[in-house]
């Protein structure tokens, strides 16, 4: 094809041309991003391939019949289906000269056709384009694939919409006609009917509960359990994906309790909202829980608050410990290095603590003692103490003799390796506890989830990420600046980058690299993997998932599992 040759020998950065006109756009978009991937159309095909990798059971035992009867039914066709991540899973047919075919190309079960390693394909696109694609002939980008023609579209879950495989066609390019489509669409339909018959009452209850309650346009409502969230669009307006958990931490007093539970929640984007949560029971037990939102009135984030936390193993363990303290005492230090998330922490403990009272801060780098006036506090409000550390040490001494008459609360954020020993001394000794932040080269396993978190806050669109070159630099450094420094790192990274992805060329250049002696690496190596199994453990083990919380491709979350020798338990 002509126009093909054209558009693959243009720069990625040239605008198109006329050329493009003779290709369809979702076809030209898919090309260029093999091409930004660095795949070779020419090259002999090399594929991800593992033999032993386990399927997919819920959706093989729906969708077996279905594609055992299509595949019966047509000749000089192969019928297959693969994963969420596009791993072939299995295939049929009774031609056997189209199945050697494909085997030539590798298309075979237990072969990767992600996009990023197979470029333009009936599998790997529709991943990217989350709908159905039909590919024919000269259109695949590799070349060893375009006597053929595929078909993919894709299988959603019945209740959360999440996609759960893809269905694909594959015939001779000669063969190709217009009933192709409608044929694989069907059996796709009749695949999400299957799953969800099989679908267990627990999940059909939390469903119904959900469907039931909103149907009224005023209300915010989601419902869930450990595993499924639903939410209208009202709900999804307020909250992210990583609230889930957060949510999900929360309304568990109501299932244990069994009674309707109300409170107020702040969510990653910054919102208060009024919560209204009740147990969904599936018979005698619980299947989940049914919330109703409002948001409160300007109860949104200040500037100076972060508008996102970041909901990583680390962060949550150092979370319960601040926590378990604040509970029971009034006043507590937020002890770590400048810029390691104090004041995020401390903000957090309130929270979740009194979100109902005031939260008064004072900045000691702006604010003079004066600020802080013993004896004068309402005992229900609660002091945010920033950059004590700043203050003269008499100052300091002054505030550690009002800290003790302070009749609210008090957090008190301290960098301990600024202030002087004898003076740090004085200032714990009149709080009740203190926890400490770990600087971020300690917690190294929080840099993906907080880097995404990191880029949204900083305006980035959703689609915006780093490359895994990018997150593995900047796990190898040690920025000592912590969270602050990762967040102007980014920040030029966006003003700099010119791609939707941000690359390890575009960090500031004493990001990029980084000396590593044998040890440390072996360290970050495990942090890695550690990383990747509580990523992959958080999504009931959905590898596309672990990886876009990751921000790092299905490919290379893959290679990583391999490599690093992680496989899902065996479930007995």
């Amino acid at each position: 094809m002509a126009a093909r040759e054209r558009l693959l020998g243009a720069s990625t950065t040239q605008p198109e041309t006329a050329a493009s006109a003779l290709v369809r756009s979702e076809i030209v978009t898919s090309w260029r991003r093999s091409q930004l991937n660095g795949i070779d159309p020419g090259a002999p095909l090399t594929l991800p391939h593992d033999p032993e990798r386990e399927g997919a059971p819920r959706l093989l035992r729906a969708a077996e019949p279905v594609l055992q009867r299509l595949s019966a039914d047509l000749s000089n066709t192969v019928i297959t289906l693969a994963d969420s991540s596009s791993w072939i899973l299995w295939r049929a047919s009774a031609d056997k000269r189209l199945l050697t075919g494909l085997d030539q190309v590798a298309a075979m079960p237990g072969s990767l056709l992600a996009e990023e390693v197979a470029g333009t394909n009936g599998l790997g696109t529709v991943l990217e384009v989350r709908g159905p694609v039909i590919v024919a002939g000269p259109e695949h980008f590799l070349e060893g694939m375009q006597d053929f023609t595929c078909v993919g579209v894709p299988v959603r879950d019945p209740f959360s919409r999440r996609l759960e495989g893809i269905v694909a066609l594959t015939c001779h390019y000669r063969d190709t006609n217009e009933h192709l489509l409608p044929l694989v669409a069907e059996a796709a339909k009749e695949i999400e009917d299957r799953l969800r018959l099989g679908s267990s009452t627990r999940e059909r209850a939390l469903f119904d509960a959900f469907v039931r309650t909103a149907r009224s346009p005023a209300l915010a409502v989601a419902s869930m359990n450990e595993e499924y969230l639903f939410t209208n669009a009202q709900a999804a307006q307020l909250f992210d994906p990583s609230d889930h958990a957060r949510l999900w931490d929360w309304a568990q007093e109501a299932m244990r309790s069994r009674r309707t539970m109300t409170g107020r929640v702040t969510l990653s984007r910054g919102f208060a909202v009024d919560v209204r949560c009740s147990t969904v029971h599936d018979g005698p037990t619980a299947a989940g829980v049914l919330l109703t939102m409002r948001s409160t009135p300007g109860t949104q984030s200040s500037d100076k608050a972060p508008k996102r936390q970041v909901s990583t193993p680390e962060w949550w363990k150092v979370r319960e410990a601040g926590l378990r303290l604040f509970r029971a005492r009034r006043r507590v230090a937020v002890l770590g290095e400048g810029g390691a998330g104090k004041a995020t922490l401390a903000r957090a403990l309130h929270d979740a603590t009194a979100p109902r009272t005031p939260l008064i801060e004072i900045d000691f780098a702006v604010d003079g003692i004066s600020s802080f006036v013993d004896g004068h506090h309402d005992p229900s409000s609660t002091f945010l103490l920033h950059h004590v550390d700043c203050l003269p040490r008499r100052a300091a001494l002054e505030l550690a003799a009002r800290l003790e008459r302070a009749a609210a609360r008090v957090l008190l954020a301290v960098d301990p390796d600024v202030v002087e020993a004898a003076v740090l001394g004085r200032l714990l000794d009149r709080t009740d506890g203190a926890v400490t932040i770990p600087p971020l080269r300690e917690r190294r396993q929080d840099l993906p989830g907080l880097v995404s978190a990191l880029l949204r806050d900083l305006g980035a669109d959703s689609e915006r990420r780093c490359t895994s070159g990018a997150i593995t630099a900047l796990m190898h450094h040690d920025l000592p600046g912590n969270v602050a420094e990762l967040r102007r790192v980014l920040s030029t990274a966006l003003a700099t980058s010119t791609s939707r992805d941000i690359g390890v060329d575009d960090l500031p250049p004493t990001h990029r690299t980084v000396t590593r002696d044998g040890r440390k690496l072996i360290a970050l190596e495990e942090a890695e993997r550690a990383t990747i199994v509580d990523a992959l453990q958080s999504t009931g083990w959905n590898a596309e998932s672990a990886a876009e919380h990751l921000g790092i491709s299905r490919a290379t979350i893959y290679r990583k599992m391999k490599a690093l020798s992680i496989r899902r338990p065996v479930q007995r």
